[in-house]
């Protein structure tokens, strides 16, 4: 990928397929102050989970815990990824329905946007299985409203899409992501190599982890890998 991701971006999602028919996501957290930074990705492969993990217990408590660390990725049954807590309420929903958006639909009916003025964070979540997906933001508009969105992924060979928390305006306020997941452009086909090409294009300054999670139709396993700066 030639585009870099220079500016900054808060925590992102990418969704896809690789060439070789195999669903995954892209979990990436970049950071401005020493609290985000101070945080890495460990995977537990029985529970099935990848976490959000602090690196220096004394720099991230100047930040709010509650927001920092969390369950990121769960690949139970189908591909489940947030930007916090909510991942939970995720896995538990996916007990109890079957599509990627009614698990979002489901998880989701009891949160709302992080509570970290002035940015009010968005929450960001998606699920995808072999042959579905669905993105959602959870945010807060210029009125100061609620929007809950939901977004339906059409998963073709050879194609992604990303969410973020922001827009990419590096200001004091953070500016929020506005419109509709968008297109990238990934070529490689393995979580591996989806991990470095992505973790290139991030900007030096802000780049914590990158981590993915692939869904092997051939093996109907799922094969993770992560990259902690």
């Amino acid at each position: 990928m030639k585009k870099k991701f220079e500016k900054y971006f808060g925590r992102i999602i990418i969704v896809g397929k690789t060439n070789g028919e195999n669903p995954f996501v892209i979990y990436t957290i970049t950071a401005r102050s020493e609290a985000s930074k101070s945080r890495e990705f460990v995977v537990d492969e029985n529970k099935k989970e990848m976490f959000v993990t602090p690196t220096d217990e004394e720099k991230i408590k100047s930040g709010n815990l509650e927001l920092l660390i969390y369950t990121a990725i769960s690949w139970k049954k189908n591909l489940i990824v947030s930007n916090g807590n909510q991942t939970s309420s995720l896995i538990e929903s996916e007990k109890n329905n079957s599509t990627p958006k009614e698990i979002l639909v489901d998880g989701l009916k009891n949160w709302t946007y992080e509570n970290d003025i002035p940015n009010f964070t968005p929450r960001i979540s998606a699920c995808i299985n072999e042959s579905q997906c669905a993105i959602n933001i959870l945010k807060r508009n210029e009125t100061g409203k609620e929007e809950r969105k939901f977004f339906d992924i059409k998963l073709e060979n050879g194609k992604s899409y990303f969410i973020s928390t922001y827009s990419g305006e590096n200001e004091n306020t953070l500016v929020s992501f506005n419109g509709a997941p968008k297109e990238i452009n990934l070529i490689s086909s393995t979580p591996k190599n989806l991990c470095e090409e992505f973790f290139e294009t991030l900007n030096l300054q802000y780049r914590v982890s990158t981590s993915c999670i692939m869904m092997n139709r051939e093996t109907k396993t799922f094969e993770p890998f992560l990259i902690n700066k």
